[in-house]
């Protein structure tokens, strides 16, 4: 516990954002950032495995179903989702995610991403125009049931980790990768999710 509120004191001070590849490519079209735009195909047969829009596009994806670890939700709250993987001494790797709610919506606050010695905060623009409802309902998630609203993987090589999260409300849903490669923040992939997809 004391490496978590280490490494979380650290987070805060250094605000590092290291290497925001990817951050320029954002807009306000949600179509250009879609599951079907991925060039790279090691990116989209990963994204592939846990994703609804995804798993519904591609039905055969070269088995790589052993390439992603999940790592687990350690903590959770209404308002924050916090991941950890490690041991005593060392955590490999700490996501954290905190929304706040203004009025009746609720937008994401910050997404930070540590891995050993050194950590990074996703720029705003990767989740600023999204809206989430509460981090802790139980939803469905492909026909299992699921505590938290998101998930977070990382490939065997531990070369990239995932940040995954779906969306409902009312009419509305959709569902958002956040990619982190090489300890560097990538790019997101969001898709809007239709009834027929749960």
């Amino acid at each position: 516990m004391k490496v978590i509120i280490i490494l979380e004191i650290i987070l805060y001070f250094t605000q590092t954002c290291i290497g925001q590849k990817g951050a320029s490519e954002l807009d306000s079209s949600n179509t250009k950032k879609g599951f079907l735009k991925i060039k790279d195909n090691a990116i989209k047969s990963e994204i592939a495995i846990f994703s609804i829009k995804g798993s519904s596009l591609m039905k055969s994806y070269n088995n790589t179903k052993e390439k992603l670890e999940e790592i687990p939700l350690k903590k959770h709250t209404d308002s924050s989702a916090f991941f950890e993987k490690g041991n005593l001494y060392a955590s490999e790797v700490i996501v954290s995610i905190y929304i706040e709610c203004r009025n009746q919506n609720s937008k994401i606050k910050e997404i930070n991403y540590i891995h050993y010695k050194y950590g990074l905060s996703l720029p705003d623009s990767a989740f600023k125009d999204l809206n989430i409802s509460n981090l802790c309902i139980e939803s469905i998630f492909k026909g299992k049931s699921m505590l938290a609203k998101c998930k977070v993987f990382r490939t065997a090589d531990k070369k990239r980790v995932y940040i995954y999260m779906i969306y409902k409300e009312g009419k509305d849903a959709y569902e958002v990768t956040w990619i982190i490669s090489d300890g560097k923040y990538y790019n997101r992939v969001i898709d809007a999710l239709e009834n027929s997809d749960f």
